[in-house]
């Protein structure tokens, strides 16, 4: 007993020496200064280091050790990490966590970046504005964005005599054509092919208006007949018209999962005819033996046809001791060089909109079996894109498994769709309370936006329309803009 603790008390004090010469500032060979960048072991990163250290040279700044540390990646561990002080300098954050690291004081704003770097402009999407600033702050930088709708395996349609399916569909078109496409595919056999490997009823629920929060992002505003009916209609295509797969089907296929899970095997074999992902699934789809024509539509909508927009960013953490270098790598994903790995990787959408327009991006050489998906990924990230309504007030995590429990109850006729959509409603808000209970600092900033949805809700029992000024939800400020019922 006395080696073992002897043992574990030389671990701690060696752990505490390399975190301690880890996050002091350390230096690199060659006197470069050391930054550890936290994020995924993706193979590209190594590639991303490099090009790094080549915008370095090309630019006259000096050398910077950029060093990946994959091993702490992920959200619990940042927190964890970030309040003790010994997280890495810049940080990989997605949307659904942004604004809460800001909130816990572990990342720092990073500004004038453009004067800095003689960026011309901003250079960035704004359907993500509302993930990356806060009261004009910028607070996180894009690696690229997950824009997605459904990829669509187009020589899978031609098979059973089909054109692709549209880029709009409404309910109406989108059961239409799943139900030819199901009855064709599917004839004098066991059933094993689907118009789609799933349905976004995100995507459905916001074409018809309906989003998790208020204006104001202080209460839930979700329980709405719309929102039932679009529950009620996704049951249909699972269990009554079979368009989707039921989690029983899903779990009874057969085949080698790789990147991007199951659907993407399934996709390539015939099995769909569409799955929900975005333009990264070209990383994968690349190696397959025969190569598919490609096309990308939209989710299929009630009105008001839309897709979510995420993005994968870079955050400086507030504890780092190398502040300066990892402004550099944050200045770094701005660049040419950075926007042109990612569309030539095909990894997303680049940060800056502007690479979109580009003949590598539209019409990559060699691969004309794409170039119909990322004409509409562009027209989609263009077009039809908006930031999830994430709320400073409440945590995404929270309320989005909330959310998931409720509907996997109602698809497995343990509840209503009523009862789902109160049941969500009521861990929205749940989670509204919680929050504000363990922030006080954000009770002044709270109030006052409840203030603002109390002129809101007048002007609207008054038919008036909406003050966008006072709007604080994205999606919803642009929903009131297009459809003529704010100003």
């Amino acid at each position: 007993m006395r080696w073992l603790f002897t043992g574990f008390l030389a671990s701690l004090i060696a752990f505490s020496l390399f975190m301690s010469w880890r996050f002091s500032g350390a230096i690199g060979q060659g006197g470069a200064p050391v930054i550890y960048w936290v994020t995924d072991p993706n193979p590209a990163r190594i590639e991303q280091i490099a090009l790094f250290k080549s915008w370095l040279k090309k630019r006259g700044y000096q050398d910077i050790d950029l060093r990946l540390d994959v091993n702490n990646q992920g959200a619990q561990k940042t927190v964890v990490q970030g309040v003790t002080g010994v997280a890495g300098d810049c940080i990989d954050a997605g949307s659904t966590w942004i604004r809460y690291f800001y909130s816990m004081g572990i990342i720092s704003p990073v500004t004038n970046l453009e004067k800095r770097f003689g960026y011309p402009d901003d250079g960035l999407f704004p359907c993500i504005r509302s993930d990356i600033f806060v009261d004009g702050k910028q607070i996180a930088f894009p690696c690229n964005l997950g824009i997605a709708g459904y990829l669509v395996n187009a020589d899978v349609f031609k098979k059973y005599g089909m054109e692709t399916p549209p880029f709009l569909m409404d309910f109406a078109t989108f059961e239409r054509l799943g139900k030819e496409f199901v009855e064709k595919a599917n004839a004098g056999r066991r059933r094993e092919t689907f118009f789609a490997g799933a349905i976004s009823h995100e995507a459905m629920r916001r074409s018809l208006g309906v989003t998790h929060f208020n204006e104001t992002l202080t209460r839930s505003a979700i329980n709405r007949k719309e929102f039932v009916d679009v529950l009620n209609l996704m049951f249909k295509w699972t269990y009554t018209d079979h368009l989707v797969p039921t989690a029983a089907e899903m779990a009874s296929f057969s085949v080698e999962q790789g990147y991007g899970g199951l659907q993407y095997q399934l996709l390539c074999k015939g099995n769909f005819g569409m799955v929900e992902t975005g333009r990264w699934a070209m990383i994968q789809m690349r190696k397959m033996k025969n190569p598919v024509q490609w096309a990308q539509v939209l989710y299929p909508h009630g009105g008001y046809p839309n897709a979510m927009a995420t993005t994968r960013a870079a955050v400086l953490y507030a504890g780092t001791k190398n502040r300066d270098a990892a402004v550099h790598f944050l200045a770094f994903l701005r660049s040419d060089d950075y926007n042109m790995h990612v569309v030539r990787d095909s990894d997303g959408i680049p940060p800056n909109p502007k690479f979109m327009d580009t003949d590598e991006f539209l019409k990559p050489a060699g691969k004309t079996n794409e170039w119909a998906m990322h004409a509409s990924s562009r027209r989609i990230a263009n077009d039809y894109a908006f930031p999830r309504d994430i709320s400073p007030f409440a945590l995404f995590q929270k309320y989005n498994r909330a959310e998931s429990l409720a509907i996997q109850g109602f698809m497995n006729r343990l509840t209503t769709a009523e009862q789902a959509v109160a049941l969500i409603e009521q861990g929205v808000n749940d989670e509204l309370d919680r929050f504000m209970r363990t922030h006080p600092d954000l009770r002044s900033a709270f109030q006052a936006a409840q203030e603002r949805q109390k002129k809101i809700d007048a002007a609207k029992a008054a038919g008036q329309k909406i003050p966008l000024a006072l709007v604080d939800n994205p999606f919803l400020a642009r929903y009131y803009k297009d459809k003529g019922l704010g100003e």
